[in-house]
């Protein structure tokens, strides 16, 4: 149940998180084997809204250039090496924690176009990345792929996404740490005061004794001790970061028509007549 609060606090914070860019640069063309890859830097949006960042709980979104990361092209698609930028951290603070997530955010537009004789049937996506927790027992991470949203279990390696032959043109990622606060109560002291206690009843007439008879509540005043409580919490953090990003075109062979086919398979027949003629 508390892992599923967890989840839902920051789900929607991560759909909706983002910065937008609409500066113009130049466009890049990259040929990365059997696909064409073209894209603008500008297009390649990265920042992180890191809770932890201060004590007081408010987030401070801080963009990522992508002129300062590493982008290079792998076969049928690019890499992006982020270092150490692309982390972000939650823990609480205290009892009047905000419940605000740690937020990291990818949004990158682009364009494959495959080589003549080939066509997309899907994308792959790999991260890697490191991500912890400590204390708290309700801290957890999260990986939002284009909507899909995966627990740490499934968080780095190969991902598919987008398959249906079209080319993709965009794709979004956020990654969420979050902690919950877990509190307990304590005894910190006591407070010693009177107070009425109840006894029993008996009959209001000493004198009748008999089934019918009055009843009365009977108390008696005493002394007693009475517990101080105080609110505690555990403390706890969570952390999660990606230190690279890589994604690629899967293509494959366009299949021949049948006639192409017929086609090649008698064309050094004719080849051979003509000769012959």
């Amino acid at each position: 149940m508390q892992r599923n609060f967890i989840k839902s606090l920051g789900l929607a914070a991560m759909a909706g998180f983002g910065l937008t860019n609409t500066a113009l640069a130049s466009q890049t063309v990259w040929d990365v084997g059997t696909a064409e890859l073209r894209f603008d830097t500008d297009e390649f949006l990265f920042s992180i809204a890191d809770d932890g960042a201060n004590a007081s709980g408010n987030v401070q979104v801080t963009p990522i250039p992508a002129a300062e990361l590493a982008i290079m092209p792998i076969a049928n698609g690019f890499k992006v090496d982020f270092g150490d930028r692309m982390q972000v951290y939650d823990d609480t603070h205290g009892l009047t924690d905000n419940g605000v997530a740690g937020l990291g955010s990818i949004d990158l537009k682009f364009n494959f176009a495959p080589k003549a004789g080939y066509r997309i049937s899907g994308y792959d996506v790999a991260f890697s990345g490191r991500y912890s927790f400590q204390g708290n027992a309700y801290s957890s991470a999260y990986l939002n792929l284009s909507g899909d949203v995966r627990s740490v279990d499934d968080l780095f390696g190969n991902h598919g996404f987008g398959v249906g032959g079209a080319p993709a043109n965009q794709f979004t990622a956020s990654i969420l740490a979050v902690t919950q606060v877990e509190a307990y109560e304590q005894i910190v002291g006591y407070t010693t005061e009177w107070v009425s206690v109840y006894i029993g009843t008996e009959y209001s007439d000493p004198n009748c004794q008999e089934d019918g008879c009055p009843l009365q509540d009977v108390y008696e005043r005493m002394q007693v001790e009475t517990p101080v409580y105080d609110w505690y919490d555990i403390p706890g953090y969570a952390t999660i970061a990606i230190d690279s990003l890589s994604l690629s075109a899967n293509l494959e062979p366009v299949p021949l028509p049948a006639a192409a086919w017929l086609f090649a398979a008698g064309l050094p027949l004719l080849l051979v007549r003509r000769r012959a003629g």
